[in-house]
């Protein structure tokens, strides 16, 4: 967990502040980490089994999450419907617009904070699909429903614990469950988690940041708005071709030598 928590250090030093754009958070971790699985997400990243014991601790009463129904037909194969609810509030915070509208099209002061030809290019872009639109807790479900049994019950924790209203008072903020926050209070909940003593909640913040980034950024509904193509599937399956035909031609080779 050492390289994981001191990647989480490295993560809340780079952020500036808690008004920093989620969006921005889940784009770098999409961008930098490489293939994702279950295990190196949360095996590595999950620890202090003791803290995340706490959230079951805490009387039920402080722990009543907003509730947020999955999309018509989509039946829950991992989480409950209280962890689908906590999951997709985090997503759609980490993934919040990376530049606010208002920066492109009416910069403070009259002068843009961006340079003319980046501003042009994002307000060119297609509009990018909001997490609750590509029902981001939903593929993420989706996703952690081959988890083994530990790693499932400590992500579970970790969403309890996350949620909790009593840990968020003691830990400076709210006495609220985080899905029944502000979008404010929630960006600064985030950056607590981002910015924490604790290895535990930095750990925890960058589990729940990289797996939202991972999924949305994956999802081709997302590559239009990123200006980017998709996989060159074509160039896959004519490599792929053209290995099959050298490995099929080899025995055939080697039968003319003898």
């Amino acid at each position: 967990m050492g390289n994981d928590a001191g990647d989480g250090r490295n993560n809340g030093r780079d952020e500036s502040s808690a008004g920093r754009s989620a969006r921005s958070r889940g784009l770098d971790a999409a961008r930098g980490d490489g293939p994702v699985s279950r295990r190196s997400l949360f095996k590595k990243t999950l620890g202090g089994a003791a803290l995340l014991a706490a959230a079951s601790a805490v009387p039920i009463a402080l722990r009543r999450t907003q509730l947020r129904e999955p999309p018509a037909g989509h039946s829950l194969k991992f989480f409950t419907p209280a962890e689908y609810s906590i999951m997709a509030a985090v997503a759609d915070r980490v993934l919040a617009e990376t530049v606010p509208a208002e920066l492109v099209s009416d910069p403070p002061g009259g002068e843009t904070e961006l340079p003319a030809a980046l501003a042009a290019a994002i307000a060119a872009q297609p509009a990018a699909p909001t997490p609750d639109a590509l029902d981001v807790a939903g593929r993420i479900d989706q996703f952690l429903a081959p988890s083994d049994p530990a790693t499932a019950h400590d992500f579970k924790q970790l969403l309890g614990l996350f949620d909790n209203a009593l840990f968020s008072f003691v830990s400076g903020g709210p006495a609220t469950p985080f899905t029944k926050m502000s979008p404010a209070q929630q960006d600064l909940h985030l950056a607590r988690w981002a910015h924490s003593r604790l290895p535990m909640l930095r750990s925890g913040y960058q589990a729940m940041k990289r797996l939202s980034g991972a999924i949305y950024f994956s999802a081709p509904e997302t590559f239009a708005s990123l200006g980017y193509p998709g996989p060159p599937y074509a160039l896959v399956r004519a490599v792929n071709q053209s290995r099959d035909a050298a490995a099929h031609a080899a025995p055939a080779q080697a039968g003319g030598a003898k």
